[in-house]
């Protein structure tokens, strides 16, 4: 099947916190190629022009604009036109005075041209057009915070498939050090030098061995297609992991200060800008909706014209058409009429409907200071807890890398004295090399931890990707 290759070739090492991404860099594979090779950079670029939350954001923002655009549009005069003809025939009075009838038949056409201009209501539609600008905002910071979120939830994905790919070589390796014990096993058992128990134990040991194998492949497997179904991709689709260069680098203590970190994170995220926006939009509804105990002044102007032919017109009998008549159209230009007018109202009572916008408003605002009030809060803890979670990655990192040494300083210790003869059991052997493989699973977690934990604290300080 001839195919088309998304290549991406990005490694992620810089040691600070917001360290540079690669770039995209072409096409990998062949002409035939049909497998999607991913990267960290690459897997989030394609999830931030798939993802529907940004769809979705994009639209809100759109939208926003359009709010915004029709809030100007209330300072402007409207205007409405209108044009038709019409037709009339049959017996009809021509005046109040005169009770005789006249039996006529004439048509015609007009158009009459109207505009008129809001002058002063209280100011509600200066307020509502504030109110349309900061609810843009809103959406705009919105549409942001969710991009830096579909950004993080794929960075856990891609790393989550990273983690898998390298137990999975931990777990092959752990299978390839058995079975290559238990071929040496099985010749030495053939010709004396070792005990059949020893084989057994190993061939159960390889057998357990390869189910974990097999349950490694099975995560790698499932967590790959949760990291495509977030790239919105086929999850049929062959694909292939670039993996991220291991950056262990630690950050500087200066750079986890948490007051610092909380303050930056309160003037860079986005979520915290949209929830003050939409504040500010609820305060400005809130006094735009008490606009409405001031009385409304409207300028307007009215042009009409209206032209008309007779076709016959009958008195008594006699034909009263004796003057000449002018075409439709002359007479739409020359003859017309016009009114301007300015009009005060000013509503004496509403059924208390002004009073319920107005508390209505009040209740938005509240409520939405509020929640800015208990976003600011999740923020600091939120970031409180990234660097806690951190600073334990780097601990664990640490531990794990002593604890890697020690395991593999003990297994070749043990596996040397069975080699020689008997001052070793398998049991012993066994127990080491499940001691080391547990030991390089631990330190494979350590690492990848560490390179998430820097995605999740750049995530809750608001830091771009």
């Amino acid at each position: 099947m001839r195919g088309r290759v998304i290549g991406f070739v990005a490694l992620c090492g810089a040691p600070a916190l917001c360290g540079a991404q690669s770039r995209l860099s072409g096409v990998l594979g062949g002409p035939n190629a049909d497998t999607m090779r991913l990267d960290l950079e690459g897997s989030v670029q394609l999830a931030l022009q798939n993802a529907t939350a940004i769809q979705v954001g994009s639209d809100s923002v759109r939208l926003g604009g359009i709010t915004l655009l029709e809030a100007y549009g209330r300072f402007l005069p409207n205007v409405t036109t209108t044009f038709g003809g019409f037709g009339e025939v049959g017996n009809t009075l021509l005046s109040a005075t005169s009770l005789t009838p006249a039996d006529a038949q004439f048509y015609g056409m007009g158009y009459q041209l109207m505009s008129s201009v809001n002058v002063f209501n209280g100011f509600r539609d200066r307020e509502h057009m504030r109110s349309s600008a900061a609810l843009r905002d809103a959406a705009s910071d919105g549409l942001d915070r969710a991009k830096q979120q579909v950004g993080f939830d794929v960075t856990q994905a891609f790393y989550q498939v990273v983690l898998d790919q390298r137990l999975r070589a931990v777990a092959a390796a752990n299978l390839d050090l058995s079975r290559a014990r238990e071929a040496q096993l099985a010749d030495e058992v053939r010709i004396g030098t070792r005990a059949p128990p020893d084989l057994y134990r190993q061939q159960a040991q390889a057998a357990a061995d390869q189910v974990a194998l097999i349950d490694a492949d099975n995560r790698v497997a499932s967590d790959g297609a949760s990291l495509l179904r977030r790239l919105r991709v086929d999850p049929t689709t062959p694909y292939t992991i670039v993996e991220p260069a291991v950056d262990t680098t630690a950050v500087s203590p200066d750079s986890l200060r948490i007051a610092d970190l909380v303050g930056a994170a309160l003037r860079a995220r986005p979520d915290v800008a949209a929830a003050s926006s939409r504040a500010e939009a609820d305060q400005h509804e809130s006094a735009g909706a008490k606009g409405a105990y001031l009385p409304t002044v409207n300028l307007a102007f009215d042009a009409s014209s209206l032209s008309r032919v007779f076709g016959h017109e009958t008195v008594g009998g006699v034909n009263e058409l004796s003057v000449t008549q002018r075409p439709l159209l002359d007479q739409l230009g020359n003859q017309w009429t016009g009114a301007l007018s300015l009009g005060v109202s000013w509503s004496v009572f509403d059924n208390y409907r002004a009073r319920l916008e107005i508390e209505r408003t009040s209740v938005a605002l509240d409520r939405d200071r509020l929640l800015t009030e208990d976003l600011r809060l999740r923020v600091a803890t939120e970031v409180q807890q990234a660097v806690d979670d951190y600073s334990a990655a780097q601990a664990k990192l640490t531990a794990s890398g002593t604890g890697l040494a020690a395991a593999q300083l003990a297994y070749d210790a043990v596996q040397a004295r069975y080699d020689v003869g008997f001052l070793a059991s398998i049991v012993d052997v066994l127990s080491a090399q499940t001691a080391l493989t547990q030991a390089r699973a631990l330190h494979e977690q350590a690492v990848t931890n560490v390179a998430l934990q820097k995605a999740a604290l750049r995530f809750a300080i608001g830091a771009r990707h």
